[in-house]
């Protein structure tokens, strides 16, 4: 079985698996420049691999959160190629793939920037949620975390596994075709452009 495995979140990578194992990728880095380049980098993987885009089993792309421009592309590459090749796609919160990467710490609490002096925050236990995906003022996080947590982020926060994604994606259900169509990224808010929107628009009493 053949798996493209998409990671747009922070760094843009993109992967192919055989089987289980990881069978080569690529790590465009980071920025939007690197986004234009994703579709491209997929045909030179398929290629590389002597695959036709048909032969491809199942898509799993990273869902969020994470960066509202890369997210968006990956999403959209991910529900054309599915669309059009017919195959499973299934799309991974990106914090849990993080979690499955550091699976053996006890207490984990990860954190992404969420702009405007607030951030995400997610805690887990071996690799295994605790709490929900939440958005809290940075200065309320920093009063919460234990000395004895392990923490990811904000800064520098890590991009998860290629390896990690998929194995997160086999403990879920390919999405139905209605769900591939209303997969949006995992944000929780708008983008900094629509929030600023929406302080503008004045009250209407």
């Amino acid at each position: 079985m053949w798996q493209l495995v998409l990671e747009t979140s922070g760094r843009t990578i993109v992967g192919l698996l055989k089987d289980g194992s990881l069978h080569e990728q690529l790590d465009l880095g980071v920025g939007r420049a690197q986004n234009r380049w994703l579709l491209p980098r997929v045909h030179e993987l398929l290629n590389s691999a002597g695959l036709k885009p048909n032969e491809l089993s199942e898509i799993v792309v990273s869902q969020g959160p994470g960066s509202y421009t890369g997210l968006r592309v990956g999403l959209t590459v991910a529900k054309t190629l599915a669309y059009a090749l017919r195959c499973n796609l299934k799309a991974v919160p990106t914090f849990t793939a993080l979690a499955h990467d550091h699976r053996g710490a006890e207490s984990l609490v990860i954190l992404g920037d969420a702009l405007n002096q607030t951030c995400y925050i997610q805690r887990f236990r071996f690799g295994q949620a605790t709490t929900v995906l939440e958005i809290q003022y940075l200065d309320q996080v920093k009063q919460s975390l234990a000395g004895t947590e392990l923490v990811l982020g904000p800064q520098s926060l890590p991009a998860p596994s290629l390896m990690a994604l998929a194995n997160v994606a086999g403990t879920l259900t390919s999405l139905s075709q209605v769900e591939l169509f209303g997969l949006e990224p995992l944000y929780l808010r708008g983008s900094s452009a629509e929030e600023k929107a929406k302080e503008s628009v004045p009250l209407i009493p």
